[in-house]
């Protein structure tokens, strides 16, 4: 997600979809996004009930460009994210790596 032209201004219409096994797990379609991180936190954050590899399709109508966005999920019973390698001295098997946007 490096590509300059991909901007959001917050009076966009954004349209986001969260998809996961080909099911739509969330449509939104709102504006006052500033940026592609936002939609990220906003997703996590209403889409606390789901684990595992999710498809994030954003669509900016104002500006005419889309993109797709993979988010990994992980199981907590309380539904909040929680990170897989949390011991530093421990060689953990499997990792989630932070979006640097």
């Amino acid at each position: 997600m490096n590509d300059k032209s991909k901007t959001l201004l917050p009076t966009d219409n954004v349209f986001v979809t969260l998809t996961q096994n080909g099911k739509n797990i969330l449509n939104l379609y709102r504006n006052n996004f500033s940026s592609i991180s936002d939609i990220v936190k906003f997703v996590y954050m209403f889409a606390k009930g789901s684990f595992g590899i999710t498809i994030l399709n954003i669509r900016n109508q104002s500006q005419g460009w889309c993109c797709n966005v993979p988010l990994m999920f992980s199981y907590q019973k309380d539904g909040v994210m929680k990170k897989v390698c949390e011991k530093e001295n421990t060689t953990p098997r499997q990792c989630e790596l932070p979006f640097a946007w």
